[in-house]
């Protein structure tokens, strides 16, 4: 069997829309909200056995990797799927690794990857250049709540929302997302239930991203901010949104947290350019002695 990588055009659409559905089952509104807002002839990569779509990827400008005046451009590997009859193969290692390539050639020496299960992250650090890079802290809350209840929730637009975000993070090392990108978690919220809020606890200002994942399950997929009452925001996410069981992800702290630290994302680095290169150097230096781990953020998971 003979097998092709390379860009996908406007002709595979068709294919690439059937990988996704049958990989992620995702709705067909939201598939073609993706292609959308990011499909292009240079931005995604599919790789065909016997002239057989057999696997795909985007590599998705999403803004930059950023800690205070250190900005360096960066992209996301998205949406990697093989057809489950063509695993096994080394397939999806080469779509990625291509897509790594075409990031780095398109200008963005910062690929990151948020693998979709654990032991992906050995795979992948094995097989291409993408090493362990973002953590993230999450905690899973109950619906056995305490008395907390000094949380008041404003809903924002998205970009109130990532000004809120940008100056809370503004001594986290972190992707800073771009308006697109926010574009399409928009879209996501729309489908699921879920929307951009500030939240005033005592005076103490912090902003949440909350996704409904099901009935009884909701995601507060970002929490920022200083002197966080994970409860008390808690308690008040639970009077718009009734579930089971609240997961909040938060930036991760070395030692000291009760939230449970998570790998969460990768990083290939493009060290071609001396001057992207020292601002990665000199990012790395101050993780070295920084109490917090770099941050992932949105995933669109």
């Amino acid at each position: 069997m003979s097998n092709t990588t390379r860009f996908a055009t406007n002709e595979d659409i068709d294919d690439l829309r059937h990988i996704w559905k049958t990989v992620f089952a995702d709705s067909d509104e939201l598939i073609n909200a993706f292609l959308d807002i990011y499909f292009s002839s240079h931005s995604t990569i599919i790789t065909q056995m016997d002239n057989i779509t057999a696997a795909a990827g985007y590599i998705i400008p999403v803004g930059e990797l950023a800690s205070r005046d250190i900005k360096i451009p960066c992209a996301m590997i998205y949406s990697m799927a093989v057809l489950p009859e063509f695993r096994g193969k080394g397939l999806g290692n080469a779509v990625v690794n291509e897509l790594i390539s075409s990031g780095h050639a398109a200008g963005f020496p910062a690929v990151v990857l948020c693998p979709t299960s654990d032991d992906l992250f050995s795979y992948y650090s094995s097989r291409t250049p993408l090493t362990d890079f973002f953590y993230v802290g999450e905690k899973l809350y109950t619906k056995t709540f305490g008395e907390e209840d000094d949380s008041v929730l404003e809903q924002i637009t998205s970009i109130e929302y990532l000004k809120l975000r940008e100056k809370a993070l503004s001594a986290v090392p972190h992707i800073a997302f771009d308006d697109n990108s926010l574009k399409y978690q928009s879209y996501i919220l729309s489908q699921y239930g879920g929307g951009y809020y500030m939240v005033d606890t005592s005076g103490e200002i912090s902003c949440i991203l909350v996704e409904r994942q099901s009935e009884d399950t909701v995601w507060i997929k970002e929490l920022y901010g200083e002197n966080i009452k994970e409860q008390s925001i808690v308690n008040a996410v639970a009077k718009l949104y009734p579930a089971s069981s609240y997961l909040i992800r938060t930036v991760a702290k070395k030692t000291g947290t009760e939230n449970d630290l998570r790998r969460f994302g990768m990083l290939a680095f493009d060290s071609s350019t001396i001057a992207i290169t020292e601002s990665m150097d000199s990012l790395l230096f101050k993780l070295e002695s920084s109490p917090i781990y770099p941050l992932y953020g949105l995933a669109f998971d």
